[in-house]
């Protein structure tokens, strides 16, 4: 888990701080990272000023690693305009 905080920053992003520690600690471990949960508070006036990240580093062969495999669904129409 990582928290992050930015004050009197309005274009600062506590969740983007917080993506970027977790993505780094995971990277000196040579794995990727992957969100479970995150939380963002904001001030009075809609700024957000607090993030809390809870993330799981992955190895490149963790089966929860994989993209989905999407498949075409039968039944589906494309309508293309001409």
């Amino acid at each position: 888990m990582v928290s992050s905080h930015v004050a009197a920053c309005v274009s600062c992003s506590a969740a983007v701080q917080s993506l970027e520690m977790a993505n780094e600690f995971c990277a000196e471990q040579g794995k990727s990272v992957s969100i479970r949960n995150t939380q963002s508070t904001t001030n009075n006036y809609g700024y957000e000023v607090g993030n809390q990240t809870i993330f799981s580093c992955l190895s490149e062969n963790d089966p929860e690693n994989k993209q989905p495999t999407l498949r075409k669904d039968i039944g589906v129409i494309t309508i293309e305009n001409k």
